[in-house]
């Protein structure tokens, strides 16, 4: 069982993240901070994708779909996130 304190990430260790440095068995955890007209692009391979924005907007080209104006809010403490799944061997641009 883990303890809380093994839990926190710290903001220098938030960036990237593979499963056994953040003791998690099915989940890896990505950040990806962007500047405006800055793109991220990669294929979800064998794995399932869920995009999570922490703030601002963004938009998200795949071959499932289209999604222009993605996220709502400002920063983190204004409101929930907006989240997008993307299924496997999926390519995608944000």
């Amino acid at each position: 069982m883990l303890k809380a304190a093994e839990l926190l990430l710290k903001p220098e260790e938030a960036f990237i993240n593979t499963p056994e440095s953040v003791h998690f068995d099915y989940l890896t955890f990505r950040t990806h901070d962007l500047a405006r007209e800055q793109k991220f692009t990669g294929n979800t391979a064998g794995n399932e994708l869920c995009l999570v924005l922490l703030g601002g907007r963004c938009s998200v080209e795949s071959p499932v779909g289209s999604w222009r104006g993605f996220g709502e809010r400002a920063h983190v403490f204004s409101g929930l996130p907006t989240a997008l799944y993307l299924p496997i061997e999926t390519s995608f641009s944000v």
